[in-house]
């Protein structure tokens, strides 16, 4: 434990004060439940259609998870997390959440967290990685049930376990892959013809963090003449949480759109490149800032990818991951976290659609896209190593980077727009076409 300590603070992590001060025994309880959790996930049999993984393919993501789960201890609580812990600890007083001070940025359903963080402080974080890997373990499993070939069965893994994941989960404890194992959720249901539990499983993901809202539009066209019932499921969720959320705290949860309002665009926005040092914009003497009007920007973008979706009838598994990403993309509080949605539904997008077309084009795009924010998350924590703190990247002399990712993070993501729309197998009358054959 001695040798871990030194070792975690010559990375900068800054070792938790002892993992018995948080709560040693419960901890260990905690840890045996999560590890429980994901057994009864990877090994157990579930449902008529339940496939196997193989021996070798358990074994990687036991040694994976468990690695993953023991990273998460040993970084103790940085980053994100930290804030969580103190807007936590308000929700456990009684006290408002969403009081101006402590930056909540997240929906309703994010406080009850709050529950597993007064067990233990260390549970939330356990939970996210649970989340990760059962995301993983569907995919995979995913993969053997339609008997996908060992390309993708590759890219797949790469991604889902990319340095991206260990980094924004494990160390850093950020709790969008949670969101994104709801979108999954959600997704798997639609494709099940399950309305109701799609549109309530959708419900969950933006009562925890508002973005993914631009999903249900997508939901809804898929559902057809189903989607009186997925508006059903939607809503119930809602007011079920929604009810109890004002009559304890009044309009409180509006304070994350007015907090996402007034944030400054991050690192990986086109917003902060258009409004940094190294902007064109700056030819002229006073250069306009351009962020104020990101919104306006991102609902145009969103409504012309509708519109694209509608007309060329692209398939709603590829529809998901395609909105989503053109909303991040003029999102200007571009964080690399807000993308492992993203991440989750192309994947699932590319294992659905492998029997019938082979998008080589779109994965090569994607697989550069995932890579480049990879970079960026690895660079993000190396370079706050550089500056003392893993917390603390890209500033400093680093801090060109901030100003300038913006850029390549546009391109890529149109890039990626582009092929996703030009593969003409993505469409519906492809899939209609392959089914009739």
């Amino acid at each position: 434990m001695l040798f871990a300590e030194h070792l975690m603070f010559a990375a900068g992590f800054g070792f938790p004060d002892s993992l018995s001060a948080n709560g040693g025994a419960t901890l260990v309880i905690c840890c045996l439940a999560i590890i429980g959790a994901f057994f009864a996930v990877v090994a157990l049999p579930f449902g008529k259609r339940y496939v196997p993984l193989p021996g070798n393919a358990q074994r990687t993501l036991w040694i994976c998870f468990l690695g993953a789960l023991a990273l998460a201890l040993v970084s103790g609580f940085v980053h994100d997390y930290r804030a969580y812990m103190s807007q936590w600890g308000l929700a456990i007083l009684g006290k408002d959440p969403w009081l101006p001070a402590f930056g909540n940025a997240y929906g309703p359903l994010y406080n009850v967290l709050a529950y597993a963080y007064d067990i233990q402080k260390y549970l939330p974080k356990l939970i996210f990685v649970l989340a990760w890997f059962v995301s993983v373990a569907f995919l995979y499993r995913e993969c053997y049930r339609r008997e996908v070939d060992q390309r993708l069965r590759t890219v797949v893994l790469g991604v889902a376990l990319s340095p991206l994941f260990y980094i924004l989960v494990a160390v850093y404890g950020t709790f969008d892959v949670l969101v994104g194992a709801i979108c999954l959720l959600a997704q798997w249901f639609l494709l099940q013809k399950r309305p109701a539990s799609a549109g309530a499983a959708l419900a969950a993901a933006v009562l925890l963090k508002y973005y993914p809202a631009v999903l249900l539009p997508v939901f809804l066209i898929a559902a057809g003449r189903r989607a009186p019932r997925l508006i059903a499921g939607f809503a119930a969720v809602v007011v079920a949480v929604m009810v109890p959320t004002v009559a304890k705290w009044g309009d409180s949860f509006l304070e994350p759109l007015l907090f996402a309002e007034d944030r400054e665009a991050k690192s990986s926005s086109i917003f902060k490149f258009l409004d940094g040092r190294y902007s064109p914009l700056r030819i002229f003497d006073s250069p306009p800032e351009i962020s104020p009007y990101s919104h306006i920007v991102m609902v145009i973008a969103v409504l012309v990818c509708l519109y694209v979706i509608y007309r060329l009838k692209i398939q709603p598994v590829v529809a998901a991951p395609l909105i989503l990403l053109t909303a991040l993309t003029f999102y200007r509080v571009g964080h690399s976290q807000f993308q492992i949605p993203v991440f989750f539904l192309y994947l699932y997008a590319f294992i659905e659609v492998s029997g019938r077309v082979r998008p080589a084009k779109t994965i090569r795009a994607f697989v550069v896209y995932v890579a480049f924010h990879n970079l960026l998350v690895v660079g993000y924590a190396f370079t706050g190593y550089l500056n003392g703190s893993i917390a603390d990247g890209f500033s400093g002399d680093w801090e060109f980077i901030r100003d300038l990712s913006g850029l390549p993070a546009l391109l890529l993501s149109i890039w990626l727009v582009v092929e996703t729309v030009r593969e003409t197998g993505f469409r519906e009358s492809a899939e209609a076409a392959a089914t009739t054959k």
